[in-house]
């Protein structure tokens, strides 16, 4: 029997929060504060680790997972990241404000890619 290709990939993704661990047990808020190009580009983020949580029913269509994120004086909605090993951000690739991307390391160490400045190398630390 040939599994959908649409299957394999929530069992895949499934796979990757399970492997998450004990952090996506507690149904928590992290909230980041991050600091690029020497504190001249700010981002604020944040995740609810809620929302990796797997289906209660396999049949239930994939959820969609949303951060606000304040860029500076700008705000809009992105999807957030949240991979083994403490790697957090978000990534979105809106109309109006353009393609972000943010990357955490669990030590702090951050990388953001937008639209105006390009690939930035900066930190980030839990506020909450």
């Amino acid at each position: 029997m040939k599994v959908p290709s649409l299957r394999v990939a929530g069992c895949i993704a499934v796979a990757a929060v399970t492997a998450i661990g004990p952090a996506t047990a507690k149904a928590r808020i992290a909230a980041l504060s991050c600091a690029f190009a020497d504190g001249e580009v700010t981002v604020e983020f944040s995740i609810d680790h809620a929302q990796f949580a797997p289906a209660l029913d396999p049949n239930d269509p994939p959820r969609r997972k949303v951060t606000r994120v304040r860029l500076g004086t700008q705000s809009f909605v992105a999807e957030p990241i949240l991979m083994t090993g403490g790697v957090r951000g978000f990534w979105t690739d809106d109309p109006v404000t353009g393609t972000h991307v943010l990357t955490a390391q669990q030590d702090g160490s951050a990388v953001y890619s937008g639209p105006a400045r390009g690939s930035l190398d900066g930190t980030c630390e839990e506020i909450g």
